[in-house]
């Protein structure tokens, strides 16, 4: 276990022991340490932008991708430190990345448009309450999500989206395998 899988443990006992009507104790730490997760990178990828700059940028990041990934999934990582690392280095680069919007970026916006269309929502399944019968829906949230920034022109969202649509991706898929294989062999 690593220090935030050790302090939502710690946490989800305490607060068992003190409110004996709270959730079991799993349910509480799986809570805790999504919780610990999203403040920790919140954290890291605020301080990084307003250190640099970029905080407007990095506030962008932090929302839309989070808007985005809720409607149309994508991989998950296994290990809550490495998912802090990579998200934070993720959404610190896309804050900090520069991007031509007319054509780099609109190219961009197109492919995620195509990626979301096609293999939009996934990975849902065991980190969300939603039904599957609703799927279409947020697929159609998801596009209408993309095809906002036709009208916006953000370079940083651009990066947002087509970083979010690789997500959803096979290759993406194998490399998370991949790391978290070779992760725990070592």
């Amino acid at each position: 276990m690593n220090i935030l899988d050790n302090t939502a443990s710690y946490l989800a006992k305490s607060i068992r022991n003190n409110h004996k009507d709270s959730a079991s104790e799993e349910v509480l730490f799986y809570s805790l340490v999504i919780v610990l997760n999203t403040i920790s990178i919140i954290f890291i990828v605020s301080m990084v932008g307003l250190i640099t700059g970029n905080f407007l940028e990095s506030i962008t990041a932090l929302l839309i991708y989070a808007l985005l990934r809720y409607f149309s999934g994508g991989v998950h990582l296994n290990s809550s430190i490495t998912c802090i690392i990579v998200s934070s280095f993720l959404l610190i680069s896309i804050a900090h990345i520069p991007v031509t919007y007319w054509y780099t970026g609109f190219l961009l916006d197109l492919i995620s448009l195509v990626i979301i269309l096609r293999l939009a929502p996934q990975g849902l399944e065991n980190v969300s309450r939603i039904a599957p019968k609703y799927y279409p829906v947020l697929k159609l949230i998801s596009v209408a999500i993309i095809c906002s920034n036709f009208l916006f022109h953000s370079d940083v969202l651009s990066l947002i989206f087509i970083t979010q649509a690789v997500s959803l991706t096979t290759p993406a898929h194998r490399l998370v395998d991949y790391l978290e294989r070779r992760g725990a062999d070592q």
